[in-house]
């Protein structure tokens, strides 16, 4: 399964990048302003990506990709969604780009 969607954020910096997939989902999205920057997620944890960690809640896995505070413009964000594997449910994407907390 592939899913391609965009939508605006206002500027800030990432403040949340995760995924909530049902246990043994293999999928993983990347997020990108084009030419300008890029982010990325899975539902794995790699240890070439120390700053992705993955944690069981339930019947799900909720992972979460650790993100460098760069600033980020307003932007229009493309997102690709691909599910490799596992099976069928939900899959939750959560995104938030705003100013650093203080």
């Amino acid at each position: 399964m592939i899913r391609t969607f965009t939508f605006r954020e206002r500027s800030g910096v990432i403040l949340i990048n995760r995924l909530t997939v049902p246990h043994g989902v293999r999928a993983f999205v990347e997020a990108r302003i084009p030419h300008v920057a890029g982010a990325r997620v899975s539902s794995w944890a790699s240890r070439n990506n120390p700053s992705l960690s993955c944690r069981p809640r339930g019947r799900y896995d909720i992972c979460t990709q650790g993100e460098e505070w760069c600033p980020m413009p307003q932007a229009t964000w493309h997102f690709h969604l691909v599910k490799l594997s596992g099976p069928a449910g939900l899959i939750h994407f959560d995104y938030v780009v705003a100013a650093p907390p203080r």
